[in-house]
């Protein structure tokens, strides 16, 4: 052979190298030829007719929570009367997304039909099947869904509260039904979908290989050849890589991961694409947390949505409860206008809640120009709630005596200005935290006598004069932090057991000598007055006085002590001050 070849010219011998190249060529790209039509009907399954009912699912879950806005929002436009054209206008939004839920779920529907159609694996065949009867329920279960919200918006026009109430609570299971067996149909295909993934991204990876073997044979001859098919390859493969490096970021939660657009009409570019409108979706979810954000503490949301925290149900734990008010506030409100109250109320807000948030703690709730907000487990430590409670109240003092020279400004009223001061209630005690509510609406809010007391505290303070008191649960906690005040032995109204309060003065570090003296006269005072040693306690209170005209303890106890003198307690008086009003 090798004579033959050395007889024949340089032209055959071309020619024949050619021709063997050429063949070998063809034989290459023949088996290439079958591995890339096995794929192509592979990628053809998984984007035209898999990754369609994968994310037309997504769309279905999407448009179920626009429905629940839409219903929430037309049966809250209802009960608060704001007008028929408005609720008509939600309840046809409502109703539009059902025709377009019943699209999607066409369209999943006929792409499942179409895949067992071209499904030729037992296995896969199976796991189509076992997709296909939950789509009909999720069809029985939306229909019911709408059925029962349109009643229930349609009773809220007519009938009485507690008949919404009942079917409110249906409407709710409807929709926990509804959005159960989507996640169940959601995670079904989802996992089929990933393995028909790995599955063409293994036939790819063959298929590379067997074009690196057979290249390698033809050896030097065919270089070109061998860069224009790894060019090829590369431009292939590429798109692939980078959907599987994306969806891995998504998978641990980066939506801002940058897909690269489509450049073909291939079955790669329809997978990039469909990618590319379920990560929009997940954004379009992701933006609804975080406007939740705003309205809700980020803490909270966070657990909300973390299902592994027990507390989400209920649980009893030790916290300390705040709550803040505006003293006078029905007189200050009377001097605004609308517009000039609510810049008020607002600038107010955003300044007391920089204190609660500089030191950890959650806002429960705004009341009108009330605060409400709580410290504990799991938001801090179980060891420093009252610490950081008491921390945040005093600085809240310091941060109303600035704002308070800036009134004038904020409601363009040069004379004449409205001022106002606050009281402060702290008590520490077991509470229940975890969701409230009904079927239709939740809070993540605590519950408890705590909470009562806290309350009574901040009312307690107009009793004193002062604008802060805090109960012996939450002194107990401090561990001489603080420079306090015992101001007295009181059981509020509603409660049967006195409780001690404190006036918490400042921080013990910060606090100076005439302080100090002034506290340990009102303590005199306080311990004279309970033995009823009128003398020496009227004689501590006017030393306190002198000290400070404005002391409201010291000039209420004074009255009391002019009271009791007149009217003797007795001798098994208990020293204990009882409140009747809130």
């Amino acid at each position: 052979m090798f004579k033959f070849f050395n007889r024949q010219s340089i032209g055959r011998k071309i020619i024949g190298l050619v021709a063997c190249a050429l063949g070998l060529m063809v034989a290459i790209a023949g088996y290439n030829q079958y591995l890339e039509v096995k794929q192509a009907d592979e990628i053809t399954d998984l984007t035209e007719y898999l990754t369609p009912v994968a994310v037309a699912l997504a769309r279905i879950e999407i448009h179920v929570v626009e429905q629940d806005m839409h219903y929430e929002r037309a049966l809250r436009m209802v009960r608060e009367k704001r007008g028929d054209d408005k609720v008509d206008a939600e309840t046809a939004k409502f109703s539009d997304l059902t025709k377009k839920v019943d699209a999607e779920l066409k369209l999943a529907s006929e792409g499942l039909e179409a895949s067992l159609a071209r499904v030729n694996n037992i296995q896969d065949a199976v796991s189509l099947a076992r997709i296909q009867p939950i789509l009909p329920i999720i069809a029985k279960e939306h229909v019911a869904y709408h059925r029962m919200a349109m009643q229930l918006l349609a009773q809220a026009r007519g009938q009485a509260p507690e008949t919404q109430i009942d079917l409110g609570d249906d409407v709710a299971r409807r929709e926990d039904a509804l959005d159960e067996v989507l996640g169940k149909a959601a995670s079904e295909i989802g996992l089929f979908v990933e393995q028909q993934g790995h599955l063409v991204h293994e036939h790819q990876e063959r298929r590379t290989q067997s074009m690196l073997q057979g290249l390698g044979i033809t050896t030097a001859a065919f270089t070109a050849a061998l860069l224009l098919a790894a060019l090829i390859t590369r431009r292939m493969v590429a798109p692939i890589r980078r959907l599987t490096s994306s969806a891995n970021a998504v998978a641990q939660g980066d939506l801002t991961v940058d897909i690269v657009p489509a450049t073909t009409h291939d079955e790669v570019g329809s997978l990039t694409t469909a990618f590319r409108d379920m990560v929009q979706g997940l954004k379009e979810k992701e933006s609804i947390k975080q406007t939740f954000s705003t309205y809700v503490d980020p803490r909270v949301v966070r657990r909300l949505l973390d299902t592994d925290n027990s507390d989400i149900a209920g649980d009893r734990r030790e916290m300390t409860v705040f709550f803040s008010d505006i003293a006078g506030f029905t007189g200050v409100s009377e001097k605004l206008t609308p517009q000039s109250l609510v810049r008020l109320i607002n600038a107010y807000l955003a300044e007391m809640s920089q204190p609660i948030a500089q030191y950890e703690g959650v806002i429960d709730k705004f009341i009108g120009d009330a605060i409400m907000a709580y410290w504990g487990p799991p938001f801090v430590g179980e060891h420093d709630h009252a610490r950081l409670a008491v921390r945040a109240a005093l600085l809240s003092l310091e941060v109303l005596d600035k704002f308070r020279t800036q009134i004038p400004e904020i409601t363009g009223m040069r004379t004449g200005a409205p001022d106002i001061n606050i009281r402060i209630g702290l008590a520490t005690g077991p509470v229940v935290i975890g969701n409230m509510g009904s079927k239709t609406f939740k809070n993540y809010t605590i519950m408890g006598d705590t909470v009562n007391l806290a309350s009574r505290m901040e009312g307690a303070c107009s009793e004193y004069g002062i604008r802060f008191l805090i109960v012996d649960s939450t002194r107990a906690l401090l561990g001489g932090e603080v420079l306090l005040r015992e101001i007295d032995l009181l059981q509020v109204k509603g409660k049967t057991e006195p409780v001690r309060v404190f006036q918490p003065l400042c921080l013990a570090d910060a606090a100076t000598a005439e302080m100090t003296a002034l506290v340990a006269r009102h303590n005199d005072g306080v311990a004279a007055y309970r033995t009823q040693d009128w003398d020496a306690a009227e004689a501590a209170f006017e030393a306190v006085q002198a000290a400070s005209p404005q002391d409201g303890p010291a000039r209420v106890f004074l009255k009391r002590i002019a009271l009791l003198r007149q009217h003797p307690p007795g001798a098994d008086w208990d020293g204990v001050w009882r409140m009747v009003s809130k």
